[in-house]
């Protein structure tokens, strides 16, 4: 009697264009929700967003989060991330605009003293470089 099994996968395509994943590491607050966004340059980054993806998730007890970024041509792009701390669905600042809830930026770039600058957040999405990670929020007050 031969037994036969059928495994199914999902592949791409050779020659196809991969995901953009971007993955968040050492989420302290493992509870409320955090917002990511995929950016082109704009006047104004980062108080002034381009957004051409973005995304809601729950860390739901994790520590890391992982998101797959679909359908995104390649090109320079920033991540902009921060976490919703009281619920309101934005980003909540204080004196002079500084944020007061959880922050990160692509290139792990911590800002204190000013808001990062494009250039120091931006990364080149290719077929070789499609992988962002982000080593934690920080608050910046």
């Amino acid at each position: 009697m031969a037994i036969t099994m059928i495994l199914a996968c999902s592949f791409k395509a050779p020659g196809s264009k991969p995901d953009l994943i971007i993955t968040l590491n050492n989420i302290k607050d493992t509870d409320h929700d955090i917002y990511i966004s995929v950016n082109k340059e704009s006047d104004n980054f980062p108080q002034k967003l381009n957004m051409v993806k973005a995304y809601v998730m729950n860390p739901a007890g994790k520590t890391s989060l992982k998101v797959t970024v679909t359908d995104l041509s390649f090109g320079k792009y920033a991540v902009t991330v921060y976490q919703d701390i009281n619920g309101n669905k934005k980003l909540d600042t204080g004196l002079w605009g500084v944020p007061i809830e959880p922050v990160a930026f692509s290139n792990n770039v911590h800002p204190r003293f000013s808001a990062p600058k494009w250039k120091d957040c931006e990364f080149d999405y290719n077929a070789k470089n499609n992988v962002v990670e982000i080593n934690g929020l920080v608050k910046v007050l």
